[in-house]
């Protein structure tokens, strides 16, 4: 992949898990502190968006997989759909945090069409990347997804301290509880696909642009019945076990890749 992808990726991953660790340290109680976390926290949001939108930028076209539910658009549209969502989300946010509540939901939703994207890749993997493992992709999605539910405790929260002011206080306690348990589990998948090594699976040698010139003429679907045909005796369970790697390592908190909030 484009080398300047493959940067912007790097460094917009970087800035979402640091500013999903800011923001969890918003529950510290020293409350002249919060708004500057709140403030840093949102700003490696809107630059982590920035980012990574430039990085799709350059990503290569990879056809998508049309009878699925998940493939109603390339993956590559897909990232771009969910890094402006996520970025009006925080523009919002900066602008007036009175639309705090259109702002988390928002931010939710460009969570899931992340999520929707990486299981998209992960059941269609793109021919052009080399060194793509499934079981690096899986464990990958696991940290997509617990970094979903994360954003939709959130959400739910905030809309219930707003709408019910006498529930606020229970339901942000449960929130921060259930939140912050599910950050450091996010911080693990992130952790373990990120430092373990995994063994590169066999995709099809013919790379997208081979493929692209040997059918010549041929319309879109005939490239994509090509490279499906070589998934076609593929079995891999999404939720097999993770590698058994010790969770001693770099900082996590210091050294937030590649993720997407």
């Amino acid at each position: 992949m484009n080398k300047k992808a493959i940067f912007l990726d790097k460094i917009s991953g970087n800035l979402f898990l640091g500013g999903l660790f800011l923001s969890k340290l918003r529950y510290i109680p020293v409350l002249a502190i919060r708004p500057i976390l709140d403030l840093m926290s949102l700003l490696a949001y809107l630059v982590g968006y920035i980012a990574w939108y430039a990085a799709t930028i350059f990503y290569p076209n990879h056809p998508r997989k049309r009878d699925r539910w998940y493939g109603f658009t390339e993956f590559k549209e897909q990232y771009q759909l969910a890094s402006l969502v996520g970025l009006f989300s925080t523009i919002l946010c900066l602008i007036n945090p009175a639309l705090i509540l259109v702002s988390v939901w928002l931010f939710t939703l460009s969570n899931m069409i992340w999520a929707i994207s990486e299981y998209h890749r992960f059941k269609h993997p793109p021919a052009y990347e080399e060194g793509f493992s499934y079981e690096r992709q899986a464990m990958y999605l696991r940290y997509t997804m617990a970094a979903l539910v994360v954003s939709l405790i959130t959400a739910v929260a905030t809309t219930v301290a707003v709408l019910f002011p006498p529930a606020a206080i229970a339901t942000l306690v449960l929130s921060a509880l259930y939140g912050n348990a599910l950050t450091l589990l996010a911080f693990y998948y992130w952790k373990q696909c990120t430092f373990t090594k995994f063994e590169p699976d066999v995709l099809p040698k013919a790379s997208y642009s081979g493929i692209s010139a040997r059918i010549g003429g041929q319309s879109e679907r005939a490239l994509e019945c090509l490279i499906e045909e070589t998934e076609s005796n593929r079995s891999d369970p999404l939720w097999k076990s993770a590698p058994q790697t010790s969770i001693s390592g770099p900082d996590l908190s210091l050294e937030p890749p590649e993720l997407k909030f």
